[in-house]
């Protein structure tokens, strides 16, 4: 069984808004264990189904944080209260994940990895910026979920 699940939340067809979606079918495409990689998009129902079969959740999302586009931030458990203010859309994946705790027990750690976006206008592609910090943008989820699955947890990533 794989011990962390990655997903990507987000609209696809409104530019930097997808770029949850994006990380996350990089991170399959790459195979990195013991990850499974999940799309969500825009379907925060299909969350609560996955999350109870993971000990540790790490959801892949735009956030607007006010600061430079393509800055990553990393928020555990504690720090995502609803109501969520950062969210570009409205739905409530904290929300989900408290009921499947309370139902089920898990997730035990769940993590918000948010970039931030430069466009969240209509568009099928990532914005020119974001575009060109993806592999930047890839390789801090990478290392954080080596973090993670190391138990390096003393690094104090996020």
């Amino acid at each position: 069984m794989k011990k962390i699940l990655v997903a990507g939340v987000g609209n696809i067809l409104r530019a930097d808004e997808g770029v949850g979606v994006y990380l996350c079918r990089e991170i399959k495409r790459k195979n990195i264990l013991p990850v499974q990689s999940e799309e969500i998009g825009t379907e925060s129902w299909r969350l609560f189904s996955l999350v109870k079969d993971f000990p540790i959740v790490v959801l892949l999302d735009a956030v607007e944080m006010s600061d430079v586009a393509g800055k990553v931030e990393i928020w555990r458990d504690c720090e995502i209260c609803p109501p969520w203010p950062w969210s570009l859309h409205e739905t409530n994946f904290p929300g989900e994940v408290a009921l499947a705790r309370k139902l089920y027990g898990r997730p035990r750690e769940f993590y918000l990895f948010g970039v931030q976006p430069a466009d969240t206008g209509f568009g099928l592609a990532l914005s020119d910026v974001i575009q060109r910090k993806f592999s930047e943008i890839t390789g801090k989820l990478e290392q954080f979920l080596h973090i993670l699955t190391t138990e390096e947890r003393s690094l104090c990533f996020w």
